[in-house]
């Protein structure tokens, strides 16, 4: 049996026999992530051909696969998120004497990375092509090197086999039920970190972003149905199909973006970039939120569940590949806001008017590239790699501005145009006059936003921040008192 056997420390060749060593897994338990999942989508994101010789390294055994794999990616690892409380607890063992070691099932190319890093681990442990350290291959090299119950474990709930061979151990993220099953299985000292919580998964979901999808309801407003309430059903059911699809797309961004969100000043506390959530959780979660929205999009006209079809495959190919097209990613934005309207005319089997197409595509143009201006100047001596991956120079910045305002004068360019259109001009003169205080509105909202991003303020999407400050909510309850006015 090949394992390999990388010294991360200069030590004697023969292992010590005084006191008991403690040995630590990696995966999951040091790190609050998965090495061999986050690779798949590191590839994915940056090399998605790599992917393609994937089966033939499978084919030539899983420590192959794994090994071409990782040792791909790893140049893309630029953070690792460690167990604070783990990793504090491990160095003050080290402190005391205590002989650290590091066996992982990941390859020895992470494994050696992650030793050279910390500087704590006697003996690493780790696959390395030949075959793959995990469960009875764990178990029998442990045994052969320290003896049953010669040595102290720390890891997750995986591997029961290994636990057996423990003296004594400390579980990683425990379950109730396996929790049981290690404490059969060992002498179970304590546990370091629980399962998620509901308010964990429900965070990642980003629920605070599904303000943009009431956007879905503009058309019920402009078509002044109120009293529709067919209507208002359709809408609020096309607004819970387009949440659920939102959300399977942001978890799938988060999970292509670790590594990145890792080095942003807020992004770095997602429930995934943080490890808080388990890569797996969050995988099984896109499959199902995507037939959940499926699910609730099939009580709505063919026409809504073809857009929102096409808006999930867009932004799938966004998340993968477009998000790295300068100006297309912005557009890419824009159009998934537009949608939001246009899901919503289709939702109550209206036409969506011409100006109102034209009017949101201009306005949230302005904001998509808002949201890029302020992630460049967030990004600003942080994470200059990500802003050049996505195609972005952090001198760009100033031509982003300009565009976007550019773009949201347009917008109230396009609505003073409507205030004109015979439509609103044989109405009541105080009808239109009500037009143009929108368009005074827009044009300072439009400024007001666009300064906050310049001095710092736009830590959040563009929405998300409306949402929270006061002027913008002010702002939001005139425009809307007005239009309902107007209309």
């Amino acid at each position: 049996m090949a394992i390999s056997v990388a010294r991360a420390t200069s030590q004697p060749d023969s292992l010590p026999i005084d006191g008991t060593p403690l040995v630590v897994d990696l995966d999951d338990a040091l790190l609050r992530t998965d090495t061999l999942v986050e690779s798949v989508f590191l590839l994915l994101k940056h090399r998605p051909l790599a992917l393609l010789s994937l089966p033939w390294n499978l084919a030539r055994g899983r420590a192959q696969m794994k090994q071409a794999l990782e040792r791909r990616a790893l140049v893309f690892m630029h953070v690792l998120p460690y167990r604070d409380e783990l990793l504090a607890f491990l160095r003050e063992q080290k402190l005391n004497g205590r002989r650290l070691v590091l066996a992982t099932a990941a390859d020895e190319s992470i494994a050696a990375r992650v030793a050279e890093e910390l500087s704590i681990f006697e003996f690493v442990f780790a696959s390395n092509g030949e075959s793959n350290l995990r469960g009875i291959r764990k178990r029998e090299l442990l045994v052969e090197k320290f003896g049953e119950k010669g040595f102290d474990y720390i890891g997750d709930d995986a591997d029961i086999s290994i636990w057996t061979a423990a003296r004594n151990g400390w579980l990683v993220g425990p379950s109730g039920k396996r929790k049981s099953q290690v404490a059969h299985a060992t002498h179970l000292l304590g546990t370091f970190d629980s399962a998620p919580t509901i308010a964990t998964y429900l965070e990642q979901l980003r629920p605070s972003h599904w303000l943009k999808n009431f956007l879905i309801f503009w058309p019920w407003v402009w078509v002044h149905r109120f009293h529709d309430v067919h209507s208002l059903a359709q809408s609020l059911t096309a607004f819970v199909a387009f949440s659920l699809c939102a959300s399977a797309i942001y978890v799938l961004n988060d999970l292509l973006d670790l590594s990145a969100d890792r080095m942003h000043p807020t992004k770095k506390e997602r429930p995934l970039a943080s490890g808080r959530l388990p890569l797996m959780h969050a995988l099984a979660m896109v499959p199902l939120l995507f037939a959940a929205a499926l699910v609730v999009a099939n009580a709505l006209p063919t026409a809504f569940q073809l857009l929102l079809l096409a808006y999930a495959t867009t932004m799938l190919l966004y998340s993968v590949w477009l998000k790295s097209l300068p100006i297309v990613d912005v557009l890419i934005l824009a159009a998934g806001y537009a949608a939001r309207v246009a899901a919503g005319a289709l939702a109550i089997q209206v036409a969506a008017s011409q100006w109102l197409v034209a009017f949101s595509v201009c306005l949230f143009f302005s904001l998509a590239l808002l949201k890029r201006y302020a992630d460049l100047l967030s990004k600003r001596g942080v994470a200059r790699v990500q802003a050049e991956i996505r195609g972005y120079q952090i001198h760009d910045r100033g031509l982003i501005m300009v565009q976007g305002i550019v773009s949201g004068y347009i917008a109230v360019l396009i609505l003073a145009l409507y205030s004109t259109t015979t439509a609103i001009q044989k109405q009541p003169p105080a009808i239109a006059g009500l037009y143009w205080l929108l368009c005074l509105l827009l044009f300072y909202w439009i400024n007001y936003m666009w300064l906050a991003g310049r001095r710092g303020r736009m830590h959040h999407d563009p929405f998300a921040f409306a949402a929270h400050d006061p002027s913008s909510r002010w702002i939001l309850i005139a425009a809307t008192i007005t239009m309902l006015a107007a209309r």
